[in-house]
């Protein structure tokens, strides 16, 4: 029995275990986390922006509109560097999404809309197979550690 009993979780642990030591220690409040995303909304390239927090890490998803310069996009995270306290950034570790929602196109403006929402088409000829590639600009992931001082992003 003391076999069985060793290897069966512990169900009465979180399920983060002991990585959220010192979480009560730095909260952030309901009126930060307004701040930041009030501010974020204020650039007229952003639809809309949802935010959470996830063990220690802070999230923030922001919806752009299709159009919007990827430098702009990127932009938005120093608004969390700006806005958090130094305290607070060096306990959580943040994530912004930065994402484009397609929108619904009619059968006959596909061709005209496809060069809006392809940034770049490659064919490559595999013997008698043709693969068509697209490469999309967003969505877009940025995520600063706890110990960096500023964002990394995905390709």
């Amino acid at each position: 029995i003391y076999g069985i009993l060793s290897i069966l979780p512990d169900t009465g642990e979180s399920i983060y275990g002991g990585r959220l030591e010192g979480i009560e220690e730095h909260t952030i409040s309901d009126e930060d986390f307004d701040l930041v995303t009030d501010l974020i909304k204020e650039n007229e390239f952003v639809l809309d922006v949802n935010h959470n927090i996830q063990g220690k890490i802070i999230n923030y998803l922001v919806y752009l509109e299709p159009e919007t310069d990827v430098v702009l996009a990127k932009a938005l995270a120093d608004i969390l560097l700006e806005n958090f306290s130094d305290e607070q950034k060096s306990f959580f570790d943040m994530q912004i999404f930065l994402i484009v929602e397609e929108e619904v196109i009619e059968e006959e403006e596909i061709e005209d809309d496809m060069d809006e929402i392809i940034e770049e088409e490659e064919i490559i000829d595999e013997g008698e197979e043709i693969v068509e590639e697209e490469i999309r600009i967003y969505p877009k992931i940025g995520y600063k550690h706890r110990t960096s001082v500023n964002f990394v992003w995905t390709n």
